[in-house]
């Protein structure tokens, strides 16, 4: 289970450091992952959550808020917040 992350952006072949926060619908912190990419193209694809905690067990149905954070080597900053729904 879990989801597929896709994006679009402006910054094609630049070095985009990406930080993903996934909330539980009180707003705790669940899963938080880090990544660095140089896109080809104007599209991140494929960052993939597999639904679990940071620690591994698998988190239940709901809703869950997520955060979305890219910076370039300029220091240029851009997010973008949204809910999933992770089913079972």
């Amino acid at each position: 289970s879990g989801t597929t992350f896709r994006f679009d952006h402006n910054q094609a072949c630049v070095a985009l450091k990406m930080s993903l926060h996934i909330y539980d619908s009180q707003g705790t912190l669940v899963w938080q992952g880090e990544r660095s990419d140089t896109p080809t193209g104007y599209q991140v694809d494929g960052w993939h959550w597999d639904g679990a905690a940071s620690g591994g067990s698998p988190l239940g149905q709901g809703t869950y808020i997520y955060r979305l954070d890219i910076e370039t080597p300029e220091g240029r900053q851009a997010s973008k917040t949204g809910r999933l729904v992770l089913l079972h």
